[in-house]
């Protein structure tokens, strides 16, 4: 008589050491991340916003700055991602990415004024926030106010160090207003920097 065998059994997969959540949660971030920018690239602003948006709100990094900035390069209608934005604002006013993304949409849909005010409301906040820099000298250059931007991205220097963005956006600023020197040294403090 044959005795029946037990049944194989594999190892178990659970992991228990440490950090194996932390591994799993930047997985799903990542994911989450990914799921995000396929209905932008399927032209689809308004889907992408709306799944940036439910990954900040779970605390996660949803890049809503990055975004804007893609939103903008595109040069699509901005005035529906603005709307969800300010009505996403108004139930948590303390997202400084969130704010960054309007004001930088704000600005690229002509409304400056509202996106500098949104802006100085940050700075009260998040005075060294190198986004908010970067943001205020790029509206600026944008406005033809050079002797703004130069301060703005002298600013986010500070708070940024070495930057490459604010160097550049800096020598812009100096070269529109005939410091031309200070610019080339900028630039070729980059150059030298990153060869």
């Amino acid at each position: 008589v044959r005795q029946a065998r037990a049944p194989h059994r594999w190892p178990s997969r659970r992991c228990v050491g440490p950090g194996h959540g932390r591994g799993r949660a930047r997985q799903a971030e990542a994911t989450a991340r990914l799921r995000a920018n396929l209905p932008m690239e399927r032209g689809d602003w308004q889907a992408s916003l709306e799944q940036r948006l439910a990954l900040a709100e779970r605390g996660g990094q949803g890049d809503l700055t990055g975004f804007a900035e893609a939103a903008i390069k595109k040069r699509i209608d901005v005035a529906p991602l603005i709307e969800r934005l300010r009505r996403y604002l108004q139930a948590r006013d303390g997202q400084p990415d969130a704010a960054l993304a309007t004001a930088l949409l704000e600005a690229a849909n002509g409304e400056t004024a509202r996106a500098d005010a949104r802006l100085d409301r940050l700075a009260e906040s998040y005075p060294t926030l190198a986004g908010l820099w970067l943001a205020r000298a790029r509206i600026a250059l944008q406005e033809g106010r050079n002797t703004d931007a130069r301060d703005a991205a002298l600013r986010g220097l500070e708070n940024a160090g070495d930057d490459s963005r604010f160097i550049l956006l800096l020598a812009r600023a100096q070269l529109r207003l005939d410091q031309v020197e200070s610019a080339e040294a900028r630039i070729n403090t980059l150059l030298a920097k990153n060869s």
